[in-house]
């Protein structure tokens, strides 16, 4: 008789880019260490880390490297067996490289600014220009959202079914920076980015 071992298949890593500050070991450590594990959010995690994965496919776009601010925006896809569709996630990380600072939304506004109202308003705004179809209503910024920078706007990403059905995939909802010009300073990456341009 026969024996037979199965191995269960796992994604084992994901893409993501190396930083070389060669004057300072230190800050290059830090940097590629917050990079390396925004990028390792993306792994399959709970009940999926479990299942056979079928299919694995990681990417990351630099999408702003200027003034000394870098903002990555990762994507995962996974198709775990038995299940009716693959899997797209979506991490993103924003960094000074100068103090290897790693920005949270509230970092990119005037500090004590009611920053959540005004960006409600602007995506709202959006949803229904763009006849977005919503699971439920539309729960308002909290902070801990996935951004990301470009040259020109700040994006807030929302997971597939975390707003919208299925079908809809991951949502990106693009500002201008021009909409977000009253609630910026000097010490915003934001302000940083626009320097020079």
């Amino acid at each position: 008789m026969d024996s037979y071992r199965t191995a269960r298949l796992m994604q084992e890593g994901v893409t993501y880019p190396v930083i070389v500050r060669p004057h300072n070991q230190i800050l290059e450590n830090r940097i590629n260490r917050i990079i390396r594990e925004t990028a390792e959010e993306l792994l399959p995690s709970g009940r999926y880390r479990t299942m056979n994965i079928i299919t694995a496919a990681s990417e990351y776009e630099t999408t702003v490297n200027k003034n000394e601010i870098l903002s990555i925006r990762f994507e995962n896809y996974y198709y775990p067996e038995m299940m009716a569709s693959g899997i797209t996630v979506v991490r993103a990380v924003t960094l000074n490289l100068v103090t290897g600072r790693r920005y949270r939304l509230k970092d990119l506004f005037i500090p004590g600014i009611d920053y959540e109202d005004y960006l409600n308003r602007l995506i709202e705004r959006q949803i229904e220009e763009r006849d977005i179809p919503l699971i439920n209503d539309f729960p308002g910024i909290t902070g801990n959202e996935v951004f990301y920078l470009t040259e020109g706007e700040l994006v807030i990403v929302y997971q597939r079914y975390e707003l919208t059905p299925g079908y809809y995939g991951v949502l990106e909802f693009e500002i201008p920076y021009e909409e977000l010009q009253p609630l910026i300073d000097e010490t915003s990456p934001i302000y940083m980015i626009a320097q020079n341009s």
